[in-house]
Parts: structure tokens; sequence; C-alpha cells
């Protein structure tokens, strides 16, 4: 394995010494067998490791659960040498500031840690604003290929699109803070580019005509992988930009929807939102929001009486309706987006429709706030915080106490969060924690169980080697 940073200082250092190293080294690792005997553990040893088992076992899914001896030192032989490289002050500069890390098959990039800042954008009023992953638009794919599945999370969306003769792109877009990405480098060319000021890297096999490209800042990295020609995986690359747009159309909130009807698809893409509803009686609402820039209404003013009305004694608004059918459309907006609603329904409800649809509260909470708000309030005495990691959307916190008990807190948000219970081997019930259902499995033969509870915003995870009651009153003082 060998690591390249931006100035590459390292990589003929770290790429022949070290790995010369690790092979010498590991050629003279025993055997489990002789290792027990060189290295006999402690009681107090023992119970750790057999404290760390379990937590593994029970709390850390998809993690390494169980290490040999020799792999145990193995891998503190490496993390020594590597600590040791680390005390170069430029050595150590060099490996932080990496956002790529090369290995035998594959590469890593990381922007987490990069320096460069996606540049800011100017607001019709003179503010600036610097855009996040939620407000990368896509403003180009090729004719031939057609949206087949979109998916957003708290920290991610992705996009998948395909074309008749079997060509395919999918965009991801995520969160710089909370994400690294993978790719591989076997039978692909690689070389570095420069994407609408960002860096990016493209990863392409000319003769199969596949490719990845990865650009990004300490804001947002997106990924393109596609079977298309890599012209094609650059053009749309670069037509992925952040626009006040996009801001302020993911801000709107649709309010009210007459009860007669039902929704019957959605399209919300970068830049872009449509719903359909349908009722009984054949009656429809079509509300679109989308960018100015790409926005074109016709309607057909012969047909419709046209009037301009005020939405909420305060938009501007454009109406054109035709009482004898029923039908007709509202459309309002300024030079930076711009909502319609064609429906099939009465006047006066195609305007209350039009009134509530409005941008959500500037004050509102988001799902992350609500995950770095909630305290702790409760850990039984004797119990010390060993581990505790803070990201954005996350924390986990790992308490121990003398006697191998640990609690194990995970305080996530809900959309990207999915919990498994053991209720083969534990006792499940539900109970009510501050007013909220909690769901509770516990085994009383070992003191192990685990308890969760939360709302659409936040989930709470608690696993414990610990007494129900006391897993009970951590829960309650959780808020």
């Amino acid at each position: 394995m060998y690591n390249k940073v931006h100035d590459e200082v390292l990589e003929g250092l770290m790429s022949a010494a070290l790995n010369e190293y690790i092979e010498t080294e590991n050629k003279k690792v025993p055997d489990d067998e002789q290792l027990s005997k060189m290295y006999p553990l402690s009681k107090k040893e023992k119970r750790w490791l057999k404290r760390k088992t379990k937590e593994k076992k029970h709390n850390k899914p998809l993690a390494l659960v169980y290490l040999s001896r020799a792999a145990v030192i193995f891998l503190c032989i490496v993390s020594l040498s590597f600590a040791v490289l680390m005390t170069n002050s430029e050595v150590r500069a060099a490996v932080v500031d990496a956002v790529i890390t090369w290995y035998e098959d594959h590469v890593r990039f990381d922007f987490s840690k990069s320096d460069k800042e996606p540049e800011p954008i100017i607001k019709d009023d003179g503010e600036e604003f610097i855009p996040s992953f939620n407000d990368l638009s896509i403003g180009y794919v090729p004719d031939r290929f057609e949206l087949t599945s979109d998916e957003e999370t708290g920290h991610h969306r992705e996009y998948v699109y395909y074309a008749e003769n079997g060509d395919y792109f999918v965009i991801a877009i995520y969160d710089s803070r909370t994400t690294g990405i993978g790719a591989d480098t076997e039978y692909v060319e690689y070389e570095p580019i420069k994407i609408n000021g960002n860096d990016g890297h493209i990863l392409y096999n000319e003769e199969e005509r596949y490719g990845v490209l990865i650009f990004g800042n300490s804001q947002y990295t997106v990924m393109l992988s596609a079977m298309c020609e890599k012209s094609e995986l650059i053009e749309v690359a670069e037509s992925i930009i952040a626009s006040e747009a996009t801001m302020y159309i993911k801000q709107f909130v649709i309010g009210y929807i007459p009860e007669e009807f039902e929704e019957a698809s959605r399209t919300e893409e970068s830049g872009f939102r449509e719903y359909i509803y349908y009722s009984e009686t054949g009656d429809y609402l079509l509300i679109c929001m989308r960018d100015s820039k790409s926005a074109g209404l016709a309607q057909d003013s012969e047909l419709h009486e046209y009037e301009k009305i005020l939405l909420n004694d305060t938009i501007d608004a454009y109406l054109f309706y035709n009482d004898a059918e029923r039908s007709g459309t509202i459309v309002w907006g300024n030079n930076v987006y711009t909502i319609d609603i064609t429906g099939l329904i009465d006047k006066e409800e195609l305007i209350k429709v039009a009134e509530n649809i409005l941008p959500a509260d500037d004050n509102t909470k988001k799902n992350d706030d609500y995950v770095s708000e909630l305290k702790i309030g409760y850990i039984p005495d004797g119990f010390e915080a060993l581990d505790i990691m803070e990201t954005v959307g996350m924390r986990q916190y790992t308490y121990y106490n003398e006697d191998g008990e640990y609690i194990y807190i995970e305080i996530s948000v809900s959309e990207s969060t999915e919990v498994m219970l053991d209720v083969e081997t534990h006792e499940y019930e539900e109970i009510d924690i501050n007013d909220n259902i909690a769901y509770l499995t516990y085994d009383e033969s070992d003191r192990s169980g685990s308890l969760v509870f939360g709302n659409k915003a936040y989930t709470v995870l608690i696993s414990v080697i610990l007494d129900k009651d006391e897993l009970i009153k951590v829960a309650e003082n959780i808020k």
C-alpha cells in the first residue's frame, strides 16, 4: 500500500520504505500459541478484552469483532511505526492535507479536510451565501437519458439515469463533512481536472466507455459513474452547480391540498419540484416549482380569463381561469424561482392552494440541530467516558466502569438511521420514555440490552451491560 498526497513528497518514501518494513516485521510475528506464552494476559486485561468483544458484538454492526492476538500486535507495530513518521512536521502536514489516498487497486477521496471552499453566490440583494451539497443543481443530462430513480437523505442525494442503448449515469452528491468516497483504479486511466473551480479527478476506460468523475470541496463532494463518452461525463459534471434558485425552491412547503385529492406522483430534483394530485371525480392539481431561467409558461388567454391578483396580500400572481370548465393556472415568482399551479378545480380552492405554498420558517430547526441539542442528563456513578465521536448528524458515546460494564449511546438523524434489535435471545417490550414509545430488548441472565426511542427528527439508541432499571433511567434523562 502506498499513500499519495497533493505534493506527492511522500510517494517514494512511504511506498518503498514502509512496504519493506511491514514485510520484514510480518515475517517476525510469532503464531498465536507462541504469542500466548510470550505475552500472557492478566485478569484485568482479559476482563477488558471480554468487555470490548461484547460491545463490538452487540453494538457495532459491520465492525471487526474478533481479532487474533497476532493480528492485534501486528496492527500495533504498524500504528507505532506510522506514529514515528508523524512526529515529522512536514510529513504530518502532508498527510493531514491529503484529499487522495491511493491503494493497490482503488483510490479514496476525502474532501472533508480540504481547505478549498466553494465560491460564494451573490444574491440579488448583494448578500453572499456559501452553497452546501443541498444547493447543487443538475443542469444538464443528455436527452437520450431518462431519470429512473432518485433518493435523498440528510447527507446524500443520488439520481440514476438510463438510455435505451444501455448507457447510464449515476450522480451522487454528498456532504463532504460526513463522506469519503472510494473508486476502483483497475483498467482505468487517471487524470486530474478542474470542474467549476473545484479539484476534480477522472478515472476512465476509453475502450469500455466507462468512467468515474469526482470533484468537490470542504462542503460537498460529487461523484458521477457513467457508461458514456468521456466528453459527456465532463459536460454533465460541469453543469452541476449551486444556484440561488435551488436554495429557494427547496425551502417551499405545500401547506394545503383539498381533502378529496390524493398525491399520484412527485418529482424532486435540484432546481425542480413537481407534484400531481387527483380526486375520485377526475379533478386534478399539478404543482411545479423551478428555476426561473428554465421556466417557460404558455397559457391560452382566449379560453381563460386573465387577472392579476395578490397572494396573502403581498405576492403578485397571475391567474388564468375558465369558470365554465373549472380549469385554470396560477403563476408567481421572481427572477430566481417560478411556481405555477394548473388544475381542474374550483377557483377559490386553486387560490387557497397557492396561498399556502410558502417558504419554511427560517427559524425552524433542522434535524441536525435536534441531534446536537439533546443532552445526556444521567450516567451511573463509576462510569467514565472513554470513546466519544461527534459528527454532523450523529453523536456516539461509550462509557465503562471497572467491573466490565458499559453504556453505549448513539444519537443520530432519523432519516439516515436504521436500528436492528435482537428479539431472539432478548425479551422484547414497548415502554414509555418521556411520553414517547420506546422499544426495549433485555436479557436478565447477562444483564445486556438495548433501548431505542425517538421521532421524525432524531433516533436514540442505548446498548448496555447494566441493570435494566439503570438503562431506563439513562434513557429518561436524554432530552
